[in-house]
């Protein structure tokens, strides 16, 4: 970590935590560095639903709310858009072709247009979810 909580990406961008003075946003890697990288909560009080959704409304974008139960699984698939994939409760594991990360609330997952990707909710809770797209 460096001074005012910002930490760098294995490609060496800055990482400046969401609602810091410097980024009023969430800051996705993938702007940066050309990779998809998680953004984890890091805010010690887990998120509410309308919290989420503003904080992606400020970014021009309207999200839906999805609901799974445990064990349901989207098998591999593309979006012809720019997809934004937000954990309000639960847990998802997501899995590009690449990569494969484990979501849980708050986390975000900004995923490009023509990403073929594969998602399972675990645990034992319902999983649910904000999607907005771009």
């Amino acid at each position: 970590m460096s001074g005012g909580g910002c930490s760098r990406h294995p490609c060496g961008a800055e990482l400046t935590p969401e609602g810091s003075a410097l980024s009023p946003r969430w800051f996705t890697v993938d702007e940066v560095c050309g990779m998809i990288d998680v953004v984890r909560w890091a805010r010690p009080k887990k998120p509410k639903l309308e919290e989420l959704k503003q904080m992606l409304k400020r970014e021009g974008l309207e999200s839906e709310l999805y609901s799974d139960p445990p064990g349901t699984k989207y098998g591999r698939h593309k979006h012809d858009f720019d997809d934004f994939i937000v954990i309000v409760s639960g847990k998802m594991r997501l899995a590009t072709d690449q990569y494969e990360w484990v979501l849980r609330p708050g986390d975000r997952l900004d995923l490009p247009a023509h990403t073929a990707h594969r998602a399972e909710m675990i645990g034992k809770e319902e999983v649910s979810y904000l999607s907005a797209a771009r």
